[in-house]
């Protein structure tokens, strides 16, 4: 019919091309982008988009949520001056106990620097007894993807999170090379709280190898989480505990932590005007066996701490 408009679909603010099949008649061009549309996951070239799941904790106070009630974080000798800083940072503007799974010249030099206060120690990771985990169950473990990070240590995460939820109902694990740049707590109303990498637009595909979310930065509020993690990390991961971590979300609820925490290397140039926390090694040990070009991306977020 001569002046007749083409028929147009809006979903969700988002309008979807039609095909005319004639006889009135109609099908979406892209049944692909009609269906993102329809889930409400479309997102138009200017904003990429996510293959992970971004759920930020209410900014305004909710009638309950869950309080920061402890810290925990595993340290071996080559990270014991890193561990000196988060503690010293996280003190700052935290006075939760904080849980600690290390070896033997960890705990005497982390009490020689007197910042123990309301911090419980455990030392069973020793190098004998961490070489006999490896041996036991990470030689020719599939999970292992460099050289670099230490498998049983990283077993540690789990067991000391567990450490602290036999004492309290939550636990905010972070990695030795975090520096405390401001107070952590958040509206958390979900039982997890993920750290998003944030990477890079050119650099989204990385999460499917690495994970995207860190391994170092997590708030649990669950005490079966921490064996949950355990077994992806050794029955469902392709590298180490991180990459795994992209599957959390199919099994509980989770918030996301905004791009103020955890700011890493691994953002390239986006990072924020202002950071809650940064995650960075300091050290010539922390950064041993990285390369050049890591060694000078971590120099870089530690100059942005500063």
């Amino acid at each position: 019919m001569a002046g007749r408009t083409q028929p147009r679909l809006k979903v969700n603010d988002n309008e979807v091309g039609l095909r005319d099949l004639g006889n009135g008649l109609f099908e979406p061009k892209n049944l692909s982008v009609f269906n993102d549309v329809i889930a409400g996951q479309f997102e138009t070239n200017s904003t990429p988009k996510k293959f992970w799941l971004e759920n930020q904790p209410p900014k305004h106070e909710p009638k309950q949520y869950h309080r920061i009630e402890s810290f925990c974080f595993v340290v071996t000798d080559n990270l014991k001056d890193e561990a000196e800083v988060l503690l010293k940072t996280l003190r700052l503007f935290h006075n939760e106990p904080v849980y600690i799974i290390c070896d033997k010249a960890s705990k005497i030099f982390l009490n020689r620097r007197k910042v123990t206060d309301n911090v419980k120690f455990k030392a069973n990771a020793e190098k004998e007894h961490l070489d006999a985990i490896q041996k036991k169950v990470f030689d020719g473990h599939s999970c292992i993807a460099n050289d670099i990070h230490n498998a049983p240590s990283i077993l540690k995460k789990m067991e000391v999170m567990d450490f602290a939820l036999k004492h309290h109902d939550n636990t905010f694990f972070l990695d030795t090379d975090i520096i405390v740049l401001d107070h952590l707590q958040e509206y958390f109303t979900a039982e997890i709280v993920l750290s998003p990498h944030h990477y890079p637009t050119e650099n989204q595909h990385k999460g499917f190898e690495f994970g995207f979310y860190n391994a170092g930065y997590l708030f649990c509020a669950n005490k079966g989480f921490p064996k949950f993690w355990r077994h992806l990390y050794l029955t469902d991961s392709s590298f180490f505990e991180q990459e795994c971590m992209n599957r959390i979300s199919d099994y509980y609820k989770i918030q996301t932590f905004g791009k103020e925490h955890n700011v890493g290397f691994w953002r390239g140039e986006n990072l924020p005007p202002k950071a809650k926390s940064v995650h960075t090694h300091i050290t010539e040990l922390g950064n041993a066996g990285r390369g050049l070009s890591l060694i000078a991306l971590n120099k870089k977020t530690k100059d942005y701490a500063l």
